[in-house]
Order: C-alpha cells, then structure tokens, then sequence
C-alpha cells in the first residue's frame, strides 16, 4: 500500500487544483454551455485528467509486478 500512496496523494491534491481550475472559469461565466466548443473542452479535459490517473495507475501496478 505504501508504494501507492504518492499516486494518491498527487491525482487527490491534483484533482482539487484541476476542479478548483474548472470551477472558477464556470462561477466568472467564462463558459458559455450552449457553445458545442466549450463542451468538448470540458469534456476533453476531464478525460485527459482521469486518462493520465490510469496510466499512471497501470504503470505503477506493471513496476510492482501487479498488473
């Protein structure tokens, strides 16, 4: 369990900056929701945050020999 923990500690304490990005831009109104655009971004970039958590997370189970 110890050797998953950085993991943890960075995508939580990552995942609170990454939302506290996201949700400032929603509370200024810099999103316009009816905009197909910003939609996609949104979209994108949520999937790229829990995209790179699992590769992240397979390669550290590959490094411990836990697939």
């Amino acid at each position: 369990m110890r050797y998953w923990l950085p993991l943890i500690y960075q995508f939580t304490v990552g995942g609170i900056i990454f939302g506290i990005g996201l949700l400032i831009p929603w509370r200024k109104g810099d999103y316009i929701w009816h905009r197909k655009e910003d939609r996609l971004t949104l979209a994108a970039m949520i999937f790229a945050f829990f995209l790179y958590l699992g590769l992240q997370a397979l390669w550290t189970a590959v490094v411990l020999g836990k697939p």
